[in-house]
């Protein structure tokens, strides 16, 4: 009690301390504001007073950042619109609006690097870092960051180099790489301290905590929780608090061997309060969750159901999936808890689902590990065994994958063993230009005592001269004195050189053998390096062919099995009609027999189709299509395959149209261009409804022909739309009227528009309809 007085009685203490100083810095700002005579310092001193309400006041920093941008646009100021549309996508960054904020981030990144201000690049470049890093997309989070370090480090932005230090230090933590994050963490604490960086020392220190609470080490985790709140309560910075105090509720709710429960419960909830207040989404959703598992454990499951409904709404409205598997796999815990294992299994399958969608190797080991205790509780037995095996593939799945990152971790650590060689090797070539600088000096003594030499031993010779032609004796003396003296001179000036000679044969190899040593040393890191990145190198090659060929394996057989059923349907409708025609020939009906002609015209049709489209993917796979671009009449080559499908649409009532610029040519292998358009209209064809339409457009561009096929049919999900393309397995399904498809039409259509140098995107509304959009380069 006495420890939890004195720090409250801290974080007020410091909290009157710097108070009047926070607001003293807005004051100024806004004093500022008013006295500018100039408008785009206006400009930037509105943007500025946007960027310090960001937290504590939301709705006023949007408002503001919103002026700055119009008045920006009006003056056509690309520095200030750079700056408020940065502001306004942290400020939707801070709400959880990750695709909204990385808009604006990277239309602010355009701005500043049209004007080439490069810090504004930089800090544009971190921001994308960010919002990457929220969605667990940490391999890309790093790319920008690391881009953001090295622009930080030209310009000298210490304060900036500190922020990204702590970003990379957070992408090695979510690495599980632990020593290499607190060595990040470290040195962005050391230089937020040197350049009093308060809002970043805030966020180093509560990110430490985390650290220390994930080694289960508490009592240092709270200590670094209660410096960052004490630090964010004195910036005013709401949503830094409402972070710091959903963190000590967490270790005080994981602390072993006796958790406290009751102090966790507050510390979420007056986090919940906060974040309310200031509209803050991801972390009330996290506290929501944390509070529900309080009452999960303490078996109270009607109240932690309702905190988990909540935080699940939260996480949906935000679209955090990593947030919603958690959730939902906390809701199946409760109703298989219950007995209601019904419920439980429709909750941990769309747990499942989702984290299948982001390829969360961790979370699935997880989820089928809850679903093989909900079978085994049911005591369906069969089921609990396969669940038990998948978990078990999962595990060791996860397993390789951290194999995998501990030599990417390795590879990190080995460019910060470079970075640092690069810096001794700096301090190396730094000592050797003093010793070539000394060395320099030594060579300018040497000459000038070499001149002092010759103009000595002239002197002595002509003294001596002198002496010899002098009569008197006096004066004979004192000039052989004078040539005594100056020959001395001489001599000490020869000996001087010598030891000059040999202090500069001394330095030479010393300088030699120093860089001796320096090469040696480069050749052994450079050779250790190298063998990393080759076993990294065979350990990834390796995996990534274990990988397409087990994906090569499964499409082979479910393109045998398909191709088996799909050849059956359209020779059980010859043989049916060869009896047909025998039958009537036999009775004598020949008008009977016309009636067959309409049917085996479209069953040739459809074998043919399947017959195309399954040569055309064999070649692919093997990578033995033949492309040949010449000049093509884009209109005949859309008449033509349009054509071949009017009888079809025509008996399926359904109008088949197209519109495209006569004699428009493209260059392009046409052949290839015919089986894409064929296969889409097919499709089309296939999923419209009678009274439907199916349309092929064409439209000009200045450095692109768009071809668009779309139809008025029955449309797909998202969920389908967003795997179309990048589905590894065979998919195969009915039409309308029970076509039947093979299932690789759409993946072969999408590789040979890649083929011929195009792109294709798919736009979709369930009982709206599709379209298809073929991109070709002029």
């Amino acid at each position: 009690m006495l420890k939890i007085c004195t720090f409250l009685g801290l974080v007020l203490g410091t909290w009157l301390q710097l108070q009047a100083q926070n607001t003293k810095t807005l004051d100024s700002l806004h004093q500022a504001y008013e006295l500018a005579q100039v408008d785009s310092s206006k400009i930037l001193l509105l943007a500025d007073i946007a960027y310090h309400y960001r937290r504590s006041k939301p709705d006023t920093s949007a408002l503001l950042a919103k002026k700055a941008l119009e008045q920006s646009e009006k003056l056509h100021f690309e520095h200030g619109k750079a700056k408020s549309l940065n502001v306004i996508g942290l400020g939707h960054y801070l709400k959880g609006s990750y695709p909204l904020a990385l808009e604006y981030y990277k239309k602010s990144m355009d701005i500043y690097e049209k004007i080439n201000h490069q810090k504004g690049v930089a800090t544009s470049l971190n921001n994308i870092g960010n919002v990457y890093e929220y969605q667990s997309k940490y391999d890309l989070a790093l790319v920008y960051y690391q881009k953001s370090l090295r622009i930080k480090e030209t310009v000298k932005d210490m304060k900036g180099i500190a922020g990204v230090f702590n970003n990379l230090a957070n992408i090695y933590k979510n690495k599980n790489d632990q020593v290499l994050a607190l060595s990040y963490y470290q040195k962005s604490l050391d230089l937020m301290e040197k350049t009093n960086d308060q809002t970043g020392l805030g966020t180093v220190l509560s990110n430490m905590g985390n650290i220390h609470r994930q080694d289960k080490n508490y009592a240092k985790a709270l200590e670094y929780y209660e410096k960052s709140l004490v630090i964010k309560t004195n910036l005013k910075d709401k949503i830094g608090v409402a972070t710091s105090l959903n963190n000590i509720g967490l270790s005080y709710y994981e602390q072993t061997p006796q958790p406290d429960f009751d102090k966790a419960m507050l510390y979420f909830q007056k986090s919940v309060e906060i974040c309310e207040e200031v509209q803050e989404k991801r972390i009330q959703a996290t506290s929501l969750l944390n509070m529900g598992a309080i009452h999960h454990k303490r078996k109270n499951y009607p109240e932690a159901l309702i905190y988990f409904e909540k935080s699940l709404a939260l996480q949906k409205a935000i679209n955090n999936p990593k947030g919603m598997t958690h959730t939902l796999n906390g809701i199946a815990e409760i109703y298989q808890q219950q007995g209601n294992y019904d419920k439980s299994l429709e909750y941990i399958q769309k747990a499942i689902q989702i984290a299948k969608e982001i390829s969360s190797l961790e979370r699935l080991q997880a989820l089928t590990g809850t679903v093989f205790m909900i079978y085994k509780d049911k005591k369906d037995y069969e089921k609990a065994l396969e669940y038990h095996q998948l978990y078990k593939q999962y595990q060791d799945s996860f397993f390789t994958l951290e194999k995998t990152k501990q030599i990417a971790n390795l590879e990190s650590k080995s460019d910060l063993l470079r970075k640092e060689k690069e810096i001794n090797e700096l301090n190396q070539k730094q000592e050797l230009l003093q010793k070539d600088q000394l060395l320099q000096k030594i060579a300018l003594e040497k000459e000038h005592n070499t001149n002092l030499i010759m103009e000595k031993e002239a002197e002595t010779a002509r003294l001596v001269a002198l002496a010899r032609n002098e009569i008197d004796r006096r004066k004979q003396d004192s000039l052989q004195n004078l040539a005594q003296k100056s020959q001395l001179e001489t001599d000490n000036l020869k000996i001087r050189k010598q030891q000059l000679e040999a202090e500069n044969k001394i330095r030479d190899i010393e300088i030699l053998n120093q860089k001796e040593t320096t090469k040696f040393q480069q050749v052994i890191i450079g050779l250790a390096f190298g063998i990393i990145l080759l076993i990294f190198w065979q350990f990834y090659r390796r995996k990534k062919l274990l990988e397409k060929l087990k994906e090569a394996n499964q499409s082979k057989d479910r393109l045998f099995a398909i191709v088996a059923h799909d050849l059956r349907s359209p020779l059980s409708a010859f043989q049916v009609i060869a009896k047909q025609i025998d039958y009537y020939l036999r009775k004598n009906q020949p008008e009977q027999i016309r009636e067959f002609a309409h049917n085996l015209d479209n069953a040739g049709k459809n074998l043919s189709h399947l017959l195309d489209n399954l040569l055309n993917w064999a070649l692919s796979q093997q990578e033995k299509i033949h492309v040949e671009f010449k000049n093509t009449d884009l209109q005949k080559s859309i008449e033509h395959v349009c054509q071949h499908y009017q009888n079809l649409a025509l008996v399926s009532e359904i109008s088949l149209e197209y519109e495209v610029h006569p004699n428009l040519m493209i260059s392009t292998d046409a052949n290839i261009l015919q089986t894409i358009l064929r296969n889409l209209i097919s499709n089309a064809l296939k999923y419209t409804p009678q009274g439907g339409k199916v349309q092929v457009l064409v439209q000009e561009f200045p450095k692109k022909i768009q071809i668009s096929v779309s139809d008025t049919g029955i449309g797909m999900p998202a969920s389908m739309v967003s795997r179309l393309f990048t589905d590894q397995q065979v998919l195969s399904t009915r039409g309308l009227r029970s076509e039947k498809g093979t299932g690789f039409g759409l993946p072969l259509v999408h590789q040979f528009v890649q083929t011929i140098g195009g792109k294709i995107t798919v736009e979709s509304q369930e009982n709206i309809g599709t379209r298809f959009l073929i991109s070709l380069p002029v």
